[in-house]
């Protein structure tokens, strides 16, 4: 994909490009922004980060529902550890992460206020750089 079809924007919980996609054979296309951040967890908080995990697995279709409120295809999380150090990292592929926060921020699912309590376990946020999204269609 040639890089002048790129956008980059930067937001306060993840970096994310634009892609326009064109298939030439349907002459469709999707925009789609696609963003992953290193979040560092506050020492001593992995017992928070098991409970919102149960409490999300426990209560997946509240989930659910407000990812389709957000317009979000796909949240992934995962866990790591560097040097006794706890991070996780977030992945997003929503129509528009922007407005995916700004309606996360007003949001009243209850789900949602289990999140925002879970980010008090948050040190720090590192957005990533996208350096390649291939998508097969």
């Amino acid at each position: 994909m040639p890089l002048n079809n790129l956008k980059a924007t930067g937001s306060g919980r993840f970096f994310h490009i634009n892609h326009l996609y064109n298939d030439d054979i349907q002459k469709k296309i999707k925009i789609m922004d696609v963003g992953a951040v290193l979040i560092q967890l506050k020492p001593l908080h992995m017992q928070q980060v098991h409970d919102w995990q149960r409490t999300l697995k426990a209560r997946q279709d509240e989930v659910i529902e407000t990812l389709k409120a957000e317009q979000v295809h796909v949240e992934s999380w995962f866990y790591l550890q560097l040097h006794g150090q706890d991070y996780l990292i977030a992945y997003m592929r929503a129509d528009n992460i922007q407005k995916a926060q700004n309606i996360a921020k007003l949001s009243t699912f209850p789900i949602d206020q289990v999140h925002k309590q879970f980010k008090t376990s948050w040190q720090a946020v590192y957005p990533a750089e996208l350096l390649l999204d291939a998508t097969v269609t």
